[in-house]
């Protein structure tokens, strides 16, 4: 439930969270999905497309390996935003 929720938006994803959504896809089985959402990530940030290629080959890997990443990664996400004055 939640990825589709994210999903949903997907004009509005940072290039993080169109990775982890396209990694889920392809972990699933969707390889089309996960393509789709990478190759609309490319297209609104055109420095992308060099590394789309490479994105889409390793659209199956998990993005985070290990639970601690993954914390450490949100901190590290929110500490920016609560940092940046003007965010939201």
């Amino acid at each position: 439930m939640f990825y589709q929720q994210a999903e949903a938006d997907v004009n509005g994803l940072t290039p993080r969270s169109a990775i982890i959504l396209a990694s889920w896809h392809a972990r699933t089985g969707d390889q089309a999905g996960a393509e789709r959402i990478l190759t609309s990530m490319a297209a609104g940030v055109p420095e992308m497309e060099i590394a789309l290629p490479g994105l889409i080959a390793n659209a199956g890997r998990r993005p985070v390996a290990r639970a601690m990443d993954g914390l450490s990664e949100t901190y590290a996400t929110f500490g920016g935003a609560v940092a940046c004055p003007g965010n939201g």
